[in-house]
Parts: C-alpha cells; sequence; structure tokens
C-alpha cells in the first residue's frame, strides 16, 4: 500500500500523462474506428482462427501484388476479437490496448538508458502525436509497427552490449514480428548495420561467441517466419 501511495505521490505526471493518452486512444472508439475492405478481410480471416476454421499461413497482401506479409498480426489480434464476442470492434481496442502497453514499456526503457527528463519528454512526444493517436484507434497491421520496430533495435542494442542470449531470440523474434506486420521494417537493417560496423571491433575480438549468438537471432527469425517461407516454397 505504501509503495502504491509513493508511487501516486512521485510519478503523478506521468500517471497522468498515461491516463490521458490512454483516454485520447479509447474515447468513442465504436463510433469513429475506420472499419475499410481490408479491416473487413482481416475480421473473417481471424474469426476463421478462432473458430479453428483455418490457420493461415500467410498475412495481408502488400501493394506489389502477389507479396504477402507473414501472419502473425491475425493472431496476435485474435484473442481481442474473441473477447468482444466476434464484434470487429474488437480489433480496434486490442490495437489501441497493445499501443497504450507500447506507450509504457517504450518510457520504462528510455528511463532505464537515459535520464528521467529524457523519457518524460519521449513520453509527452509519442502520446500526444497526432498520427501515432489515429493509428492506434483502428485495426491494421503496420499500425503497431513504431512499436515493434522500437524494441527490435532496442533488443539489439542489448544484445550488442551484453551479449546474453535472451536478447538475441527477442532481436531475432522481434525482427520477424516488425517484418510481418509491414516490409518497411526493411530500413531496420540501416541502424543496425551502422550498430554493428561501430561495435565490429568488439565484435572480433569474440568472434566465435558473437557468431553463435547472432546465429540465434537468425534461427528464431526464421522460425517465426517459417509460414510465409514455407507458403513461398510451396
Amino acid at each position: 500500500m505504501r509503495r502504491i501511495k509513493n508511487i501516486l505521490t512521485n510519478e503523478w505526471l506521468i500517471l497522468l500523462i498515461i491516463a490521458v493518452a490512454s483516454f485520447l486512444r479509447l474515447y468513442r472508439l465504436p463510433e469513429f474506428t475506420m472499419f475499410l475492405s481490408d479491416q473487413g478481410r482481416d475480421a473473417i480471416i481471424v474469426k476463421d482462427i478462432i473458430t479453428f476454421k483455418h490457420f493461415p499461413a500467410i498475412g495481408a497482401p502488400t501493394s506489389l501484388g502477389q507479396v504477402y506479409l507473414g501472419p502473425f498480426y491475425y493472431y496476435l489480434i485474435a484473442p481481442f476479437l474473441l473477447i468482444f464476442n466476434f464484434n470487429p470492434v474488437g480489433m480496434s481496442y486490442g490495437v489501441a490496448f497493445l499501443s497504450i502497453v507500447g506507450i509504457i514499456l517504450s518510457y520504462l526503457i528510455i528511463r532505464k538508458e537515459f535520464d528521467k527528463l529524457t523519457s518524460l519528454f519521449f513520453l509527452i512526444i509519442i502520446s500526444f502525436s497526432s498520427i501515432n493517436i489515429e493509428q492506434s484507434r483502428f485495426s491494421w497491421n503496420p499500425n503497431l509497427l513504431p512499436f515493434f520496430a522500437f524494441f527490435t533495435l532496442y533488443f539489439f542494442y542489448q544484445l550488442i552490449k551484453t551479449n546474453k542470449i535472451i536478447y538475441s531470440i527477442l532481436f531475432g523474434s522481434f525482427l520477424s514480428f516488425s517484418f510481418q506486420l509491414h516490409y518497411l521494417a526493411v530500413f531496420l537493417i540501416l541502424p543496425i548495420t551502422l550498430l554493428t560496423l561501430i561495435n565490429f571491433k568488439t565484435f572480433k575480438k569474440k568472434l566465435f561467441s558473437n557468431f553463435f549468438i547472432y546465429l540465434i537471432a537468425f534461427i528464431f527469425f526464421l522460425f517465426f517466419s517459417s509460414p510465409l517461407l514455407i507458403f513461398d516454397l510451396r
């Protein structure tokens, strides 16, 4: 009880910002959420997953024709459609909820890595960004990409910093999730390559152990991307 009281006393501004951010993402959501052909298609596919009718190996089609994303988004959002008794607005609530969780977790990460003032500015920007708010209020696979991209880069940074297997697993997994949300995740290769080059001297000193760690990341990337890879090969 005392710990909760201390949090309410010392972190009231942070809690207020998160509360307002949540309000902006949830206010009258059923009335204003976007529901077009993409959302209708996704709702039917997710419904088939929940009812065990069909488990897709591919995700949404891209604008490049017969090129598909991975199915990760469908499985991620499926529990929310079930919770809302197959009401399609449940998927929008799912995106809003995951966005709020993403805001909180990313704030905690920034606060851990930097200082309280920097993390506060970060929280204000991400909470009140009009684009971020808009994308948090309807169901669409690219809408969660900013958070997954953030966590992908954070886990890669921690992997370089600590050389721990857990970060290798998380990095490979979240990189796969990001690619399955949208192929714009290909731009993550640029900061990943830059960070690798900056730390190349350290990498050379422990060549074997680093190779093993990166191999684990690659294996988990392939594992979570395997449904799409198998579909394409077939």
